[in-house]
């Protein structure tokens, strides 16, 4: 029999990287690697940068009010090198 712990699969999900809210519209909450200094930067769907590289631990909070409404990519990583990738919606 498997027993499967529910407490530390919400811990794990808790440490993994993500995006409040998504859809946004006036600011982002990034959460990063828990423990690990990591790096954000908001591209464009032509992979322009249009939040430049941010310094955080754990999470920040991103002003998007010069962004037009629509998707972007936000890039996040360590110096670790592990890195996560995920889709943000703005103003939709």
């Amino acid at each position: 029999v498997m027993q499967v712990s529910t407490t530390r699969l919400a811990e794990s999900r808790s440490a993994l990287p993500g995006l409040e809210p998504n859809p946004a519209s006036s600011q982002v909450q990034v959460q990063g690697y828990a423990g690990e200094p990591c790096t954000v930067r908001i591209l464009d769907i032509t992979g322009r940068v249009v939040v430049p590289e941010t310094r955080f631990e754990s999470s920040t909070v991103l002003p998007l009010h010069h962004l037009r409404p629509g998707t972007y990519v936000c890039r996040i990583a360590t110096e670790a090198g592990r890195t996560w990738s995920g889709r943000l919606v703005v103003g939709m």
